[in-house]
């Protein structure tokens, strides 16, 4: 039985606590050929959240929808590239991470962890 989905598209070891140089290398440029390295990095922030209801004033709106939906596509982006790196990570790596907000405290996290164990 041949399996699908994103899991499948990924060719390179699950990372566990002794190869975290070699996943990291691998997990990068998957990130960056599915465009989602930035959010992991950092250099494309958490935008703020819009706040309150859609005001009534059209100039106000379109700028509040405009905030919206840069908020949720960011959201999607960051939700993309946690479920990449989950995927590719056994359970024990997994556990480091399970109160992680976002992609960029779980890539820090596992760094933090795995470099200090490496070295």
């Amino acid at each position: 039985m041949s399996s699908t989905g994103a899991s499948s598209e990924l060719r390179f070891p699950k990372l566990n606590s002794e190869n975290y140089r070699e996943w990291a290398v691998n997990m990068k440029a998957t990130l960056k050929s599915k465009m989602l390295w930035r959010i992991v990095d950092g250099s494309e922030p958490e935008p703020a959240k819009p706040e309150g209801m859609l005001p009534s004033d059209l100039t106000a709106a379109k700028a509040w929808k405009a905030t919206q939906k840069e908020y949720t596509d960011w959201l999607l982006q960051d939700d993309a590239a946690q479920g990449t790196m989950l995927i590719t990570a056994d359970k024990s790596a997994q556990t480091h991470v399970v109160d992680c907000k976002n992609v960029k405290e779980m890539w820090d996290m596992w760094k933090k962890v795995y470099v200090t164990h490496q070295q």
